[in-house]
């Protein structure tokens, strides 16, 4: 690639959500950042959902966005989709005088993570569901009492498990 210049990459936004309730999780972000935005989208409305995004070096800290999230609001109901885009980079010859180089297409194939996050239920039959965290896993500080005490009442999914 020592004769080449990399011109521009294409990339293919079709796959990526839109909308106003998609949080682009980027490496350069500050996840406390994310999770504050997160927490006021999701406290603003009963059935409010977010979708947490997040491609290449970015699934970490979105996975931990996420979780975070989850940890800090009571009943939030998750669906995570993983898939692939693909972007096309365009190299074309330093030299345009070399006639023995063409212009070279590669195309990559980058890592993508999209959770649902919502305070209403969500089809349990979905690929990628995960039922609310139990109340003892929440973080105490953020868990209101009527929330704990309604949570209590129910069964934990591990609970269900034993029995």
């Amino acid at each position: 690639m020592d004769h080449y210049n990399k011109v521009r990459t294409e990339h293919d936004l079709a796959q990526q959500p839109q909308g106003d309730d998609v949080i682009r999780i980027a490496t350069h972000g500050k996840v406390n950042k994310y999770v504050e935005v997160g927490l006021a989208k999701l406290k603003a409305a009963a059935d409010a959902r977010i979708r947490v995004f997040g491609s290449g070096k970015a699934i970490s800290k979105a996975i931990s966005c996420g979780e975070i999230i989850k940890r800090k609001i009571a009943g939030i109901h998750q669906i995570s989709e993983v898939f692939y885009t693909t972007d096309v980079e365009v190299w074309e010859p330093k030299l345009p005088e070399e006639k023995n180089l063409d212009i070279l297409r590669v195309k990559r194939s980058t890592p993508c993570i999209v959770m649902l996050l919502s305070r209403t239920a969500l089809p349990q039959s979905a690929l990628g569901y995960q039922p609310p965290l139990a109340p003892e896993d929440l973080e105490p500080e953020e868990a209101g009492a009527a929330d704990v005490e309604t949570a209590a009442a129910q069964p934990s999914l591990r609970q269900q498990q034993q029995q």
